[in-house]
């Protein structure tokens, strides 16, 4: 019985992205909504937890990296284990949300070859789809703690609504990411293996659960070069420190966001004309 509802259930939504594509080009939002919402319940099918797993995560290892680091890295927040404590869900939330969806995405275009084939469905809609399902994890999950430690540990409650300036950006440079990499697994199947490494790279560059203060001054320049620590460093001074980010640095925070975009975008459409002979 399970297996002839889950059938018809996938039966139905591909007649729904039919009636969609049929109906107008313009339905893409329609399309990527509908992906969006399948892949949130296959997520979580069965789970007992659903979507809080995704703030359990994220906080289950701030307590172990506080455990672990809390009392050597403390002095870079002014000396309270607690200021430490949030600096890492901040850099862990920000940091979980851009691999797990990246990581998700890279295959959305290969896995859904034969849809694709069929149906001749826009074949960014499911990187895209990818990233709107796990950018609701974090808007319904991370989004509002972030939200009450500003407003109570910044006692800055103006400023507060701020952090979706930086999250904006975050959503960006994933969704820039995961249609480079979506597009390129088409052609080069270790990319998987690749990617993995990358984002190891990334997590241990970036300054999760550390402070840039302890890399060596020659070296911070390369650090800043990365986006997730620019982005990672505008949340923590508006939600641990209570600061009020100006408007030139809000600004080019969410440029770094809209250029990964675009060239992600670009290395996307320059390929995906291709995707039919490889899928």
């Amino acid at each position: 019985m399970r297996v002839c509802s889950d059938s018809r259930s996938e039966g139905e939504e591909r007649l729904v992205l039919t009636r969609m594509l049929g109906a107008s080009p313009r339905r893409y939002f329609e399309i990527v909504t509908v992906l969006a919402a399948r892949y949130v319940k296959v997520r979580y099918r069965g789970s007992a937890l659903g979507i809080f797993w995704s703030v359990l995560n994220p906080l289950i290892m701030t307590c172990l990296y506080t455990v672990v680091f809390g009392h050597a890295f403390r002095g870079a927040f002014g000396g309270s284990i607690v200021d430490y404590l949030f600096a890492v869900f901040v850099g862990l939330s920000s940091m979980n949300y851009f691999s797990s969806s990246t990581s998700q995405a890279l295959q959305s275009v290969v896995s859904n070859g034969l849809l694709l084939n069929k149906m001749r469905l826009p074949a960014a809609a499911f990187p895209v789809a990818t990233i709107l399902s796990n950018t609701l994890q974090l808007v319904f999950g991370i989004v509002p703690i972030l939200l009450i430690v500003a407003v109570l540990l910044g006692h800055n409650p103006l400023g507060a609504p701020l952090i979706l300036v930086p999250l904006l950006s975050l959503v960006l440079l994933a969704l820039g990411a995961a249609l480079a990499v979506s597009a390129l697994y088409v052609f080069f199947r270790d990319i998987p293996y690749l990617y993995e490494l990358f984002v190891f790279v990334v997590f241990v560059a970036t300054p999760v659960f550390y402070p840039l203060s302890i890399i060596s001054p020659r070296f911070q320049p390369y650090f800043r070069l990365n986006p997730l620590t620019t982005i990672i460093g505008e949340l923590r001074f508006i939600v641990v420190r209570g600061g009020i980010p100006s408007v030139e640095s809000l600004l080019g925070t969410l440029a770094l966001g809209i250029i990964a975009l675009v060239a992600g975008g670009a290395l996307f459409a320059r390929l995906s004309p291709r995707f039919i002979d490889y899928l």
